[in-house]
């Protein structure tokens, strides 16, 4: 993606340099910018996920294992509307997760069609005055395309970075954990 990306502004700064620096700013925006605003954003959505969803499980062993003994003691009702609420919580979580991505997707969107409109306009003011002919012209301006084409995945891989943290922060964690069992000495 950088050799794109690079490439792409070389060669439009060689044949219009107001051009290869829009297209430099966009990219630099939809590389950096955008993707550190999006895992941000995820970041502080996806913090409430995995407690919201590891309470609403535990929940519903709970009810499961105790349903009988729930049901004999009145209580079933009170423990499956706690159940909706954690059901709702998590539900709120995972929303505000996807639009952490739906923003940083738009952002990506946003970037591109301010790279092609910039390059279009340096373009053709550059052709009305005589220093671009059509077919540098028409390079100008799909070269924004090609080149926020590589980027717009970022945006979605930043966005997904924060629950993969969180994952993996599990995952050492129960390596980390002492085995509760020792293994038996080895007979000699």
């Amino acid at each position: 993606t950088l050799a794109v990306t690079v490439g792409a502004v070389a060669v439009s700064v060689a044949i219009l340099p107001a051009a290869g620096l829009v297209l430099a700013g966009s990219a630099v925006a939809a590389a950096l910018v955008v993707p550190a605003l999006t895992a941000r954003l995820a970041s502080a959505a996806q913090r409430q996920v995995a407690p919201d969803r590891s309470a609403y499980r535990q929940q519903v062993l709970e009810v499961l294992d105790g349903a009988a003994a729930l049901a004999v003691d009145g209580r079933l009702d009170d423990e499956l509307d706690a159940l909706d609420q954690l059901d709702a919580r998590v539900r709120t979580s995972e929303v505000r997760t996807a639009a952490a991505a739906g923003v940083g997707s738009a952002l990506a969107v946003l970037t591109t069609g301010a790279a092609v409109i910039g390059a279009l306009l340096v373009g053709a003011r550059a052709m009305r005055d005589g220093d671009l002919g059509g077919p540098a012209f028409a390079v100008v301006v799909l070269l924004p395309f090609a080149v926020h084409e590589a980027l717009s995945a970022m945006a979605s891989v930043a966005a997904t970075l924060p629950a993969l943290r969180v994952s993996a922060a599990r995952v050492v964690e129960v390596l980390d954990t002492p085995d509760p069992v020792s293994d038996p000495a080895v007979a000699r």
